[in-house]
């Protein structure tokens, strides 16, 4: 199926996406003033940043994160590498 972003956003619960809008979106705009698209659109511009896990991190995750690339055999957090890693 191949699904615009606009007919996409109009699918989605617009109370979830105001969610993660309003958590990585420095200003966000009221939820009766955006649109799902807006939102949407807002978000991807955020995520597709080149130091977009800066923002997105914890400094604990970041550490764990890098951690991980150092050592990629090595469970980080508990959790426990796939076979095929």
């Amino acid at each position: 199926m191949n699904m615009n972003i606009k007919d996409y956003a109009k699918k989605i619960n617009k109370e979830a996406i105001y969610c993660c809008y309003d958590t990585y979106i420095e200003n966000p705009k009221e939820y009766e003033k955006i649109t799902r698209y807006q939102m949407l659109a807002s978000l991807y511009e955020v995520f597709t940043q080149e130091d977009a896990l800066f923002h997105l991190l914890s400094y604990e995750e970041f550490l764990s994160l890098k951690e991980c690339i150092k050592s990629p055999k090595k469970s980080a957090n508990g959790f426990i590498p796939h076979k095929n890693s």
